[in-house]
Parts: structure tokens; sequence; C-alpha cells
């Protein structure tokens, strides 16, 4: 995810770009007909780079690359045969801090051009905990309801003073980050109807108060994660015994965050806003 703004935010590009890879092995095992448990390894490999600030000096930062690990842990109890309760805790997944080598360059600054030396920087962005609970129950043979509650622990990774930045040279033009996210709760409820014996129909919906702080102009302008709620549809076909195909979309609605600048910084007030939509397409083959 990220920006990509050619001109109008302090005189120059604002460019941010993020990937995140995770290949995440797992293993599940059914202890009875009440508990089940599992345990996956979350392996990532993450790439960002950023440009802004350009017009006060700010040199870009090119590709970085970090890898990062944690785990998840879950357990589903089963009481009885249309019934189902989950539990799953993801903890913090910890990465390598970013390592940016900055080339000696030179910036306009509201005095003048000016020449800054070279140095290198280092930024700490890990992904955060994660605590989840849902319940299932299947009302009728042909319709199943579901219900979760998340809690995304931002305020450990995105907090404020977060996340960790560090230069080893305070003439590179650099700005300390200061994300100000607080903690998020997100509730999901979801509905999957069998219209015929190979044929699923499956639609949901979340809502999660954007954890962003609306006086952080220059962090929401650059990385806008103001999405608060989504709308998915979906329609699962089992083509064999053996094969399933599924497709999905997802819309999330335009959402809007307006404020200042507590930390001054040249902007006395700002809109932002953003929608979002996906489409997803699978094949299961049972075996």
């Amino acid at each position: 995810m990220g920006v990509d703004y050619k001109t109008g935010l302090y005189s120059g590009v604002t460019l941010t770009s993020y990937q995140n890879l995770r290949v995440a092995p797992a293993i599940a095992y059914r202890l009875n007909d009440l508990f089940s448990a599992g345990l996956s390894l979350n392996l990532s490999w993450a790439q960002m780079k950023y440009d802004v600030a350009g017009g006060f000096g700010q040199q870009k930062h090119d590709t970085a690359d970090s890898y990062g690990y944690g785990a998840t842990i879950g357990l589903k109890v089963t009481p009885m045969k249309d019934l189902t309760f989950g539990v799953a805790y993801e903890t913090k997944s910890d990465f390598q801090d970013f390592k940016f080598t900055i080339p000696a360059h030179t910036g306009m600054t509201p005095g003048g051009p000016v020449n800054f030396p070279g140095g290198s920087d280092k930024l700490a962005f890990d992904q955060p905990a994660v605590a989840s609970a849902g319940v299932a129950y299947r009302a009728v043979p042909a319709l199943l309801l579901a219900f979760d509650v998340q809690w995304i622990n931002w305020s450990d990774v995105m907090g404020k003073g977060k996340p960790k930045y560090t230069n080893d040279t305070s003439a590179t033009g650099a700005q300390p980050f200061d994300m100000s996210w607080d903690d998020q709760v997100v509730y999901k409820v979801g509905v999957e109807f069998a219209a015929a014996p190979t044929v699923k129909i499956r639609a949901g919906f979340d809502y999660g108060k954007n954890p962003l702080d609306a006086n952080r102009a220059f962090e929401n302008i650059a990385f806008p994660a103001v999405a608060e709620s989504h709308v998915t549809l979906g329609l699962g076909w089992d083509a064999t015994e053996a094969v399933c195909v599924n497709v999905g979309g997802m819309y999330s609605p335009k959402t809007t965050v307006k404020g200042g600048n507590a930390a001054g910084q040249g902007l006395v007030s700002y809109e932002t806003a953003m929608s979002q939509y996906s489409i997803d397409l699978g094949v299961a083959w049972k075996f």
C-alpha cells in the first residue's frame, strides 16, 4: 500500500510504498470431538520506499528490505454439532529495521538551497499483535451464521512517537515519525447460504473505527489507512467432489478524515479520503 502524489505537498513529490509477503506454514490437530487446536509460523518479507517533503530538503529513500517473524495460535470448541466457538492470538511480527543509505545532496528549504551531507536512516516497522474471538451457528442445514470480534494492537507499533526512527546525522533533513494510532476493535458478521447442493452464496460486513489521529496531517496524507467498513460477497461452486471454485468481492466505501496538524510542518488544515475494492478467485482441491 502507499500513495503517489506528484506535487502539492511541501513543494515536491509525496511517495510511500510498503509491501509485505507472508508465508504461514500451519498445523492443526483435533484433540477430540470438542476441542481442536492450531499453530502457524508467520514468516514475512517486506519492502519499503518513500520520498516525502522533498521541497524541504528531505532526500528520497530507495527500496529497503526487511524480514520478520511471528506466530499464531488458535483453539476451536464445538459443544454441539451446529455450534462452534473459536479464539486466536497472533503475536506481534518483529521485523528487522529498514535501513536506508542517504547520499550527499542539495535540497531546497524555505531559506533557499542547502547542501546536506550523506548519512543513513533506520526505521522500525513491525506488524501488530491481534486477538480474535468468534462464533458460528448453523441455524438450518443450508444456513450458516458467523460473528467475530478482533482487537488490533496498533498503539504498540504505530502509537505515540512510533514507528521508531533514527539517523546518524540530523543534517539529512529528516523529521521523526509520530503516527499516534490507537488500538482498533473490528466487528464482523457473515452468512453462507447453500442455494443448491453444489452452490454456496456468501456475504459479510465489518466495521472498525479507523485508528488514525485526525491532527496528524503529515502521516495521514502519506499513509491514509482510513477505511472503516467493508462489504463482501462471494460464491462457492463444487465443480466435482474434489475441486471447489470460490470467487469473492470486497468494497470499502469512501471514508474521509479532516483535521489540522498538531506538529506544525506548514499544513494548517487538510482532508484525505480513500475507498477500496478487491476481487479474489481461488481453487481448492481436496485429496
